[in-house]
């Protein structure tokens, strides 16, 4: 955002401050000229910030030859909403940020106007001066401006008429130093300074940079004029006095143009270099040096990569690969109202053989419900059936049943649902068996494990499991995990992660070159043994055919470290969303 780039680029211009001060002290103290510090900071200050958006950016947001992966069990909801829909925050902080840059091109058009107008005015001075020669001297008399340095390109020394009333001694001295500032192209740095402040207005360290420098070109000037056999005292009277006579003007340099920089000038000229400055000269630096590492840190350049090229965190990786699109699949925790059976749809009816032996069992599928809330029958996969009748009574019912779809702030979007389906002896009517849909959370997921060979819940003996008005009693034993049952992650302790020899999928050569970005949403079965199960892997969501290959390749390939269950690696079923992404 613009005002984290306003901020970054204060803070990196005070630092700047912090040095340049620094340095100005050493070279003080070894009677060394002091303006380079505040030049080269102040030039810093201002084309840093503006290239740190081209500089940085492309480092930060290289483009990867892998694809980044993305923990399905990170992207909240919160982030996924925001990522969908701007949120109000998001709406109000984009408005803030247009206030902001509205104030500073206003800000800058006021300096910059104030500017031209100071400018108008000393070239009006100009044409109405006289050029007459002062003790040798080619001067502009004008009747308040001076003495002064004016003119940019070619600079001329301007003296007020009272100059000429006064002692022949003291307008040496003057002109002395008007000629130094002439010789070292003053006029040129005072315009830099000027327009510093003009492109960013705002920045106090920029304004703080810009007055310094001009502190020291006088006082670098005033050095220069001593080392003439001027005295010193003699020489801070006159400043003195030409200040209550001076009148000021913004873009020249003055002999004595800021009273609150007398003291300051004055105390300059009575310094004598110090005998052992060592010590002073070593500290000083360290400050220098320390300065310098915090304002060439990636904590100030993460902000000074500008307002709409700000390195990308993992945070907004994720909400960008997952940002709303027509079709996008989501999960269940993804959502602010998952999925539900539409109240009066029938669910899958009993087989008659297994009815008639009151065998009960249970069928775990998982498939996509539409935003119409119908099922999306070509994602439908059974993980795991007690009986291949119980499976097929659940393929056949799937295409009618309706279900009330699922709802990201309001608007219906499509969800993956891990549904299973009990077929189980109803309690209420004694005899009588009917398949129920049983709906669970990651909470009560994360506290049963599947039973061997039959897919029903386990819990604990004695317990219950309520499922829309049907109780059933429990009567076996809980085991700690099935050997070759798949699990979800919410019901593994320890998910599956990547292998340390992970690569992931290579960015397609082609797409990398057109700079196409897009987001594979895979599924599939880590074994126990880390490998993946392509028998089971599907494609719920691809960008383009050629990220889908990708992916499909890396995973074939690669390792990953099994889910755990009490310290066993177990089966576990991946929800995985794949982003290839050029701003990582």
């Amino acid at each position: 955002m613009i005002a984290a780039w306003m901020l970054g680029s204060t803070v990196f211009a005070v630092l700047l401050c912090v040095a340049a001060f620094a340095i100005e002290r050493v070279l003080r103290m070894t009677s060394r000229a002091t303006r380079t510090p505040w030049v080269v900071a102040l030039v810093l200050a201002i084309v840093w910030p503006l290239m740190a958006p081209l500089v940085l950016a492309p480092q930060l947001r290289t483009a990867s030859n892998a694809a980044l992966i993305l923990p399905a069990s990170e992207v909240s909801p919160a982030a996924m909403i925001a990522a969908q829909l701007p949120s109000q925050s998001v709406i109000w902080e984009q408005r803030a940020a247009t206030l902001l840059l509205v104030a500073w091109f206003l800000f800058s058009a006021f300096m910059l106007v104030r500017l031209l107008m100071a400018a108008r005015v000393l070239a009006r001075v100009t044409r109405t001066a006289k050029q007459v020669h002062v003790d040798g001297e080619s001067v502009l008399v004008t009747e308040s401006l001076g003495p002064a340095v004016i003119g940019l390109w070619t600079p001329r020394v301007a003296v007020p008429e009272w100059f000429l009333q006064l002692d022949e001694s003291l307008r040496a001295m003057v002109l002395r130093h008007e000629r130094e500032h002439c010789n070292s192209r003053d006029p040129q740095l005072v315009w830099l300074a000027s327009l510093a402040v003009v492109v960013m207005p705002w920045n106090v360290g920029v304004w703080f940079l810009s007055r310094r420098l001009r502190l020291a070109l006088e006082i670098d000037c005033d050095a220069r004029t001593l080392r003439r056999e001027v005295d010193a005292n003699k020489y801070s009277q006159l400043l003195l006095l030409i200040a209550q006579r001076q009148s000021s003007y913004p873009l020249v340099s003055m002999l004595a143009e800021s009273t609150s920089h007398l003291s300051r000038r004055i105390t300059a000229m009575q310094m004598r270099p110090l005998r052992k400055p060592v010590v002073r000269v070593v500290l000083f630096t360290a400050i220098a040096a320390g300065a310098i590492a915090v304002a060439c840190s990636p904590r100030v350049a993460s902000d000074l990569t500008g307002p709409g090229a700000k390195p990308v965190s993992a945070t907004a990786v994720k909400m960008e690969a997952e940002r709303m699109a027509p079709g996008n699949v989501y999960f269940e925790a993804q959502v602010e109202r998952p999925v539900a059976q539409a109240p009066g749809s029938s669910g899958p009816k009993y087989p008659a053989e297994l009815k008639a032996q009151a065998v009960e069992g249970r069928v775990l599928a998982m498939f996509v419900v539409n935003e119409d809330g119908l099922a999306e029958i070509a994602t439908l996969k059974v993980l795991s059936a007690s009986n291949p009748a119980f499976e097929q009574s659940v393929k056949d019912a799937l295409p009618t049943m309706r279900f009330t779809a699922a709802e990201i702030g309001g608007r219906k979007v499509k969800q993956l649902v891990q549904q299973p389906f009990a077929f189980a002896v109803n309690g209420t009517q004694a005899g009588a068996v009917s398949p129920v849909i049983m709906k669970t959370t990651p909470a009560a997921e994360s506290k049963l494990a599947a039973e061997r060979g039959t897919g029903a819940i386990t819990l604990k003996p004695g317990s219950t499991v309520q499922r829309e008005g049907v109780t059933k009693l429990v009567t076996r034993k809980p085991q700690p995990h099935v050997a070759g049952q798949p699990y979800f992650e919410s019901q593994v302790e320890t998910p599956v992660g990547l292998a340390a020899s992970w690569k992931g999928p290579e960015y397609p050569a082609d797409l990398r070159a057109k700079r196409v970005e897009g987001t594979v949403l895979a599924m599939f079965v880590v074994n126990d043994d880390g490998l993946a199960d392509m028998s089971t892997f599907k494609v719920l969501k691809s960008a383009e055919p050629a990220f889908e290959a990708s992916v499909r390749a890396a995973v074939a390939a690669g390792r990953f470290t099994p889910a755990l269950i009490g310290g066993v690696a177990v089966k576990q079923l991946v929800q995985q969303p794949f982003a290839f992404s050029l701003s990582r």
